[in-house]
């Protein structure tokens, strides 16, 4: 069951919304000829509201489970609607509903997250928009480390260690043909997920400097993902073991031509035993 309570004069309203496992609060500011949305506070799980700041937005989770691609399937479906809303009053007179505004400062406490098909434990994440860059602090048992995304720049990503296992790698030297390898011809159309990834992917500097896969260490892995409208292109990926001096360089391109999706790799392969 959902509590609204609303209070203000003819400047301002501040609006609370209680929602079972959700609690939002917002200060609107009654402008013209739209609305806008000064401030605004939502806490998800066991977090609290507390009193708003100027010009800030924060989201505040502190749960035991939370399912990060069905809130990201969300987010991209109120995105789309706003999107379709704001094409469709250039040819109305001009809404008065206010501009979405992302969020400055986020606070993540989970004991378990599902996200890109995985599962993440005892998750701790903090990101902060300073202005001029968003700054991501994360911690988990499986991964630990930091990001920086300048504006107008790639998001650079340097991970202290990484450890998955991937289920879609879960038996597969038990399933891997013993024929000759025919191109697959047949390719089926792009998912929701592979969409989602194509659209929103930024542009990323990548550094590992302990990778686990499977079970086995990588070791340390660096590479560069570029995004060109409907196509990443895979840049300098490097896996050096270091025990065994293996280096792997790889390009990639992955593209999606009217929604079905393509995957063009070329690999150089160094090894040097120590």
């Amino acid at each position: 069951m959902a509590n609204l309570h609303v209070e203000g004069n003819g400047d301002v309203l501040t609006a609370d919304l209680l929602l079972p496992d959700v609690k939002y609060r917002t200060r609107l500011a009654l402008t013209k000829p739209r609305l806008t949305l000064a401030s605004s506070y939502l806490a998800v799980g066991g977090s609290q509201l507390r009193p708003l700041g100027k010009r800030t937005h924060i989201v505040n989770i502190n749960s035991d489970y939370l399912d990060g691609d069905r809130w990201i399937d969300l987010a991209n479906e109120v995105i789309e609607r706003y999107d379709s809303a704001s094409l469709k009053s250039m040819k109305t007179p001009p809404s008065a509903f206010p501009e979405l505004p992302l969020p400055t400062r986020v606070n993540v406490q989970l004991k378990r997250l599902s996200l890109a098909t995985l599962d993440w434990h005892d998750v701790a994440l903090a990101a902060r928009d300073s202005r001029k860059q968003w700054h991501f602090i994360v911690g988990s048992r499986e991964a630990t480390g930091e990001a920086f995304w300048p504006q107008y720049k790639p998001l650079n990503v340097v991970m202290d260690k990484i450890h998955v296992n991937l289920p879609l790698l879960e038996g597969i030297e038990d399933d891997l043909p013993t024929d000759k390898y025919v191109p697959q011809t047949d390719v089926p159309l792009a998912t929701s997920f592979d969409q989602s990834v194509m659209k929103n992917m930024p542009d990323m500097d990548l550094t590992i400097k302990d990778a686990w896969l499977q079970g086995y260490r990588l070791g340390k892995v660096s590479g560069q993902l570029r995004h060109d409208e409907s196509t990443l292109v895979l840049q300098n990926l490097q896996i050096d073991s270091g025990v065994t001096s293996l280096s792997l360089m790889v390009t990639g391109r992955w593209q999606m031509v009217r929604m079905k999706p393509t995957s063009l790799l070329i690999l150089m392969v160094k090894i040097a035993l120590t």
